[in-house]
């Protein structure tokens, strides 16, 4: 089916449309490393990237509308996960697939790490998210979504503060 999808974008010639988004967020959200999370995500990219080879399609009417998302943490190698990634896809669209400019530039997202944040230690989950956004967004990512500092708790109240807060945050942010 994403085959079908893809096809029919190419022949509509539908733009800046992101037909897949290659995730190993919930790879990493199941236990891996930051490493063992990029080489699944990226062998997940060029999986599909010969898969659509392989029914016709040409590297340059797709791989430009591929992109990517991760999870981050505060591991010392999330503060470079975006530029590897970057500097293998760019390589191989290149040497491998002979895919032009376009082709080769990496998209990603990243969201925060969710299995970091501790229910007991919550007053810290707003500093780890901070890091992990941190982290992100020196390594330059193209979209960021950073979790609640309530997300491990189960409890009503904190969630209910939280809404207020935010929804008293923006209004008055708007009014400005």
């Amino acid at each position: 089916m994403m085959g079908d999808v893809q096809e029919y974008f190419i022949e509509r010639q539908v733009r800046n449309f992101y037909s897949v988004s290659i995730s190993g967020y919930h790879i990493a959200e199941a236990g891996a490393n930051p490493i063992t999370q990029l080489a699944f995500t990226l062998a997940n990219g060029f999986t599909i990237v010969e898969y659509y080879l392989a029914r016709g399609m040409k590297i340059d009417d797709f791989a430009p509308n591929l992109s990517f998302f991760f999870s981050n943490g505060m591991d010392p190698e999330y503060a470079v996960i975006g530029r590897v990634a970057r500097r293998i896809w760019a390589r191989a669209l290149r040497d491998l697939y002979d895919g032009g400019p376009r082709s080769q530039m990496l998209k990603y997202h990243v969201q925060t790490s969710g299995r970091s944040l501790h229910a007991r230690e919550i007053a810290f989950n707003d500093i780890r998210t901070t890091l992990q956004a941190l982290y992100a967004l020196f390594d330059n990512c193209n979209s960021l979504h950073t979790n609640a500092y309530d997300e491990a708790s189960p409890r009503r109240p904190r969630r209910a503060c939280g809404g207020r807060w935010r929804f008293s945050w923006s209004s008055t942010a708007s009014s400005a």
